[in-house]
């Protein structure tokens, strides 16, 4: 499977990753991104799905000298994070896309499994109580 992806990437982008990050915890993807690394490279596994990978490629890391990290916290990086926010150097409100009152709960849902409907984030907000704001521009409100 990894010499299949091999093959393709070389072909359509000519470049191997620096870094890779598996998200699954799966072995086989863990397996795949030792090899689809450029020398040197860094697979990044962010949690783990098994107990015990029996099948990881050892002799291929070490001769490739892949750096093989496991995240399990990300607790190393929300304070530099926050600090971008908080500064104004990253601006996350264009990712919410969708905003939805609580009582709409399912509409959005089903609007953020609805490939179509453009969602990369969709909020579910309980405005009980709370002074009404004017929804973000092109909100589905």
């Amino acid at each position: 499977m990894a010499r299949e992806i091999l093959k393709k990437l070389d072909k359509m982008v000519g470049l191997r990753p620096r870094v890779e990050y598996e998200c699954t915890g799966v072995q086989g993807s863990v397996v795949t991104a030792a090899f689809l690394l450029r020398p040197a490279g860094e697979v990044m596994v962010i949690e783990v799905g098994l107990q015990t990978m029996n099948e990881l490629p050892f002799m291929h890391i070490s001769m490739a000298e892949v750096d093989l990290k496991f995240i399990n916290r990300y607790h190393h990086s929300w304070p530099a994070a926050i600090r971008l926010l908080q500064h104004g150097v990253l601006n996350l409100s264009p990712l919410v896309t969708h905003r939805f009152p609580l009582e709409k709960a399912v509409e959005a849902l089903t609007a953020s499994a609805d490939r179509t409907s453009g969602s990369i984030k969709v909020h579910i907000e309980d405005r009980t109580g709370l002074k009404e704001e004017p929804t973000k521009k092109g909100s589905k409100l």
